[in-house]
């Protein structure tokens, strides 16, 4: 079980190292210029600058644990303010109450997963290889990793459009659309088990195409790491094919840009609302189609 351990430790750790550096390089050093790297600066009010979910959660039980022997060091609960609070004057906005304990279980759910594929590929059992001949060469592993991310937007973009119908969004969804304007640690406030759904998706590519372990690699770097920047609030571009906005928006106005984490499928299927390619989708033009197809 030891691949099982480092796949686990591996997500953990990424997830809530980037996490905090994105949180102290933007919302701690550089908040009084906000509006210079904020997507919705104009006001928006941001959650207190806090330590990651889990260990918000492990020192409320330790406070609780503390009230209930009588210390007198437990009357703050352990999640609030924790990270010492947002920069001055700006409006402080309130993280719901079971967030810490939900992105938690997330956050394990998804080290749980990437340990089984860990250990499943070292026993033999995935399709992950680790020499290029297996892979079939340079050519055929290239293409795997670009059928994997391929596969992976395809099938998310169908997910997240099925958990936008009414009886899904009422029972699932709505948890992860309280925040509408994201940031750091609050990507994990997800349904548990749209989250298991959702990572069925995510790590299935393993099962799926044969690849070498460094395109499994990049394909995983991609995901996790847009997976986080989607939701930090942070203006973040790329080569003009990536656009933290695009995501964010879809959190502000809801009914548009589902697509993760490119946008293709989104202007295939009409859904995309910004600028690709120095083209401009505009939010208007949407919604008229979608009224004219009502």
């Amino acid at each position: 079980m030891l691949w099982f351990g480092v796949g686990c430790a591996f997500i953990f750790a990424f997830y809530n190292v980037l996490s905090l550096l994105l949180q102290h390089i933007f919302y701690v050093c550089a908040a009084r210029t906000s509006k210079a790297w904020r997507i919705q600066s104009a006001g928006q009010a941001w959650s207190s600058v806090t330590l990651p979910p889990v260990v918000n959660l492990l020192r409320h039980e330790l406070s609780r644990w503390k009230a209930s022997i009588g210390d007198p060091s437990s009357g703050q609960r352990a999640g609030e303010d924790s990270g010492g609070g947002s920069a001055k004057g700006i409006e402080q906005r309130q993280r719901a109450h079971d967030h810490d304990l939900i992105s938690t279980i997330n956050l394990c759910t998804a080290s749980v997963a990437a340990g089984a594929v860990f250990e499943l590929t070292a026993r033999g059992h995935s399709g992950i290889v680790f020499s290029l001949e297996a892979a079939g060469g340079f050519g055929s592993a290239a293409a795997c990793t670009v059928a994997a991310v391929g596969w992976q937007l395809v099938l998310e973009y169908y997910w997240h459009r099925m958990m936008h119908l009414p009886f899904f969004y009422r029972r699932f969804h709505k948890m992860h659309h309280r925040y509408k304007s994201p940031q750091p640690f609050d990507d994990m406030y997800i349904h548990p088990l749209e989250a298991i759904g959702y990572y069925l998706i995510l790590y299935s590519p393993a099962f799926i195409f044969r690849l070498h372990w460094v395109g499994f690699a990049v394909y995983m770097s991609i995901m996790g790491s847009c997976g986080i920047l989607d939701h930090c609030g942070i203006q973040v571009e790329a080569l003009g094919l990536y656009n933290t906005a695009d995501h964010d928006k879809h959190h502000q106005l809801f009914d548009c840009n589902f697509a993760f984490p490119f946008v293709y499928m989104d202007i295939l299927h009409g859904t995309f609302a910004g600028t690709f390619c120095s083209r401009q989708y505009s939010l208007e033009s949407l919604r008229l189609r979608k009224l004219k197809a009502t």
